[in-house]
């Protein structure tokens, strides 16, 4: 297990939590269910890999992979038809940082189920 990847991902969850709670970030009302959607996928992602390397049954994995990519549509229709300026940026912002988590958290996935499945 690459404990600098437990680290980064720690670390890019901050850095993600700290945009969204900045004063005057906002979302589209579709990009912000979206993004709710998105992070109970994450939060069970998670705690699944936690139960895992506990030695835990697992109690199913979201696809964090489809909510992401939910995620992204939703930014991006919504941001073509009434973002603009500041909140565009917010969008594509919170997309990228939103994408590095998911990114992370689905290889430290895969590094966490593989010897598991040797065992």
């Amino acid at each position: 297990m690459d404990t600098l990847k437990i680290q980064t991902a720690i670390c890019r969850g901050v850095s993600l939590l700290k945009y969204r709670l900045r004063p005057g970030f906002e979302l589209p009302e579709q990009v912000r269910l979206a993004q709710q959607e998105f992070d109970e996928s994450l939060a069970r992602a998670l705690d699944g890999m936690a139960e895992q390397m506990e030695g835990k049954a697992r109690q199913g994995m979201e696809n964090l992979e489809a909510s992401f990519a939910r995620l992204e549509e939703s930014a991006n229709a919504g941001g073509s038809a009434d973002a603009q300026g500041v909140l565009a940026s917010n969008v594509q912002t919170f997309l990228t940082l939103s994408r590095r988590i998911a990114s992370l958290a689905v290889s430290l996935d895969k590094e966490i189920l593989a010897p598991m499945s040797h065992s």
